[in-house]
């Protein structure tokens, strides 16, 4: 289904009083709760560049490979390399972890900017509009659906029916 779709289903409920923005809110709320429930499979993407690679969708990484030495990288949180007596982070060299400095950013350490690397990753599912399709599989969309219409019961304090 469409956004649009899915918004008129959610309405179809027994809130055609609500809004098509705000109902459209709680579609997209009830997409994004769903995603985040789970790895699925259906939002794994693999993506390549040099570090530090920017993954405007990233949500939380699989693997880290470094395509020119063929090894899958560690993650290791950027404060450890700090505790560990690791003050220049712009050391360059043959990357041995690999670290985030932003909810966005993949970076390596040592530093290296030539060594591409190959990064799957469960993406952020997309906020969603107008026609645009939703990437849950069809057998999930009454969930999507299921989970607006609690929203717009707790909108409306009915809490009652929200957890029927």
């Amino acid at each position: 289904m469409q956004f649009a779709e899915l918004v008129a289903e959610a309405k179809d409920r027994g809130f055609d009083h609500v809004s098509d923005t705000r109902m459209g809110r709680y579609v997209n709320q009830s997409i994004q709760s769903l995603c985040n429930r789970a790895s699925w499979p259906f939002l794994n993407t693999t993506v390549t560049g040099v570090a530090p690679l920017t993954i405007s969708d990233f949500r939380a990484a699989n693997s880290v490979v470094d395509s020119v030495q063929k090894i899958p990288l560690p993650y290791i949180d950027r404060r450890q390399l700090i505790n560990s007596g690791i003050t220049d982070l712009t050391t360059v060299g043959t990357p041995t972890n690999w670290y985030q400095t932003s909810r966005t950013v993949i970076s390596v350490y040592p530093a290296n900017t030539t060594n591409s690397l190959s990064v799957n990753y469960q993406k952020l599912h997309p906020v969603l509009s107008g026609t645009t399709a939703h990437l849950i599989p069809v057998e999930f969309e009454d969930l999507i659906i299921d989970g607006a219409v609690i929203k717009a019961y707790k909108d409306s304090d009915d809490y009652e029916q929200a957890a029927a």
